[in-house]
C-alpha cells in the first residue's frame, strides 16, 4: 500500500496582496454612478423641454382649422395694422381723454381702430348731465373731433356712477 502523507491544516488566512483593488474598483463605480444620475437629470429635463414644445406645437396646430392656409399678404397686414396702432398719438388722446373727465366721470375702458381712425371711450357718469358735459369736451379736444354719444345705460344697482356710456370720437390727425 501506499504510504500518506501527513495533512498540514493552516487556520491562519493569508495576508490579501492588493487592498487598493477594492478601493479603487469602489471609487469608480461611485463615480460612474454620479455620473449617470447626472445623465438621467439632463435627460429628464430635455424631455421636459421637448413635451413643452409638442404642446405648444400641438395647441397651434389646433388653432388653425385643417386646411386652412395662410395668404402671404397676411402677415404683412398684420405689421401694418400694428404700425397703425404705434402711430396713433397716443399722448395727445390720452391728456384729450383725460382732460375732459370731470368729478363725476371715470373712465372704464378706450379703444383705438386706426383702421377707420376712430377712438371709442366706455366711461361711467354721476348724472346724465356730467355725461353730455363729458362728450361735448371730447369733441372740443386738439387730437379728437366730432365726439358723440353711441350708447348708454342707466344701472339700477345705485352707487356713485349709475350710468354707463359709450362716446366715439374720430381722430383728428387721422389718415
Amino acid at each position: 500500500m501506499r504510504r500518506l502523507r501527513p495533512l498540514a491544516l493552516d487556520f491562519v488566512a493569508k495576508r490579501r496582496r492588493a487592498p487598493w483593488v477594492g478601493v479603487a474598483a469602489l471609487v469608480a463605480s461611485i463615480g460612474i454612478a454620479a455620473a449617470m444620475v447626472q445623465r438621467l437629470g439632463e435627460i429628464a429635463a430635455e424631455r421636459t423641454a421637448l413635451q413643452a414644445r409638442l404642446d405648444l406645437l400641438q395647441a397651434g396646430a389646433r388653432a388653425v382649422p385643417p386646411g386652412a392656409t395662410r395668404a402671404p399678404g397676411d402677415e404683412a397686414k398684420g405689421v401694418e395694422r400694428i404700425t397703425r396702432q404705434l402711430a396713433l398719438p397716443w399722448p395727445q388722446m390720452i391728456e384729450s381723454i383725460e382732460a375732459a373727465a370731470g368729478r363725476q366721470v371715470a373712465l372704464l375702458q378706450v379703444q383705438p381702430e386706426p383702421e377707420r381712425g376712430l377712438l371709442r371711450v366706455t366711461a361711467e357718469a354721476g348724472t346724465p348731465q356730467a355725461m353730455l358735459e363729458y362728450v361735448q369736451r371730447l369733441g372740443e379736444s386738439r387730437a379728437l373731433v366730432g365726439a358723440h354719444l353711441v350708447s348708454h345705460q342707466v344701472r339700477r344697482e345705485g352707487g356713485a356712477r349709475p350710468i354707463q356710456f359709450v362716446a366715439q370720437a374720430a381722430l383728428r390727425d387721422s389718415p
